[in-house]
């Protein structure tokens, strides 16, 4: 496990200390055990501090930024969305919506609007579960 994960915890508190309680917020999560563990602890601990969340799993083929995810989330009208487990580009996952990104992959890009917290580059590197977590 890496030494300290404290270090993630602020970029987080920033992101959803700017979310409005009773405006819907968004969880994706990849379909494997690590991206449904992510998605699982985000939605738990997003809906204890108050907040409307609305869960969502990718499916076969689909990813983050596949037109059919972006329609399904488009139509949640989320005020931020949360990604788990999908990597992390920097194109918006949902134009114009604040996005944070629980990640372990090697990032390409992060949008605008949009927040990463990854382990990447720690050694061992942390699931996605683990980050989501901490």
């Amino acid at each position: 496990m890496p030494d300290d994960l404290s270090r993630l915890t602020p970029p987080f508190a920033d992101f959803a200390a700017r979310l409005a309680r009773g405006t819907p917020v968004a969880v994706l999560g990849h379909s494997d055990a690590d991206g449904l563990a992510a998605g699982a602890i985000l939605t738990v601990a997003l809906r204890r501090a108050g907040h409307t969340v609305h869960a969502d799993v990718t499916g076969k083929g689909e990813g983050a930024w596949s037109p059919a995810v972006a329609d399904r989330l488009a139509a949640l009208h989320p005020q931020a969305v949360f990604v788990a487990d999908l990597g992390c580009r920097a194109e918006p996952v949902l134009p114009g919506v604040p996005t944070l990104f629980v990640d372990h992959h090697r990032p390409t890009g992060v949008p605008p609007g949009g927040v990463l917290v990854t382990g990447y580059g720690t050694d061992p590197t942390p699931t996605s579960g683990l980050l989501a977590w901490a």
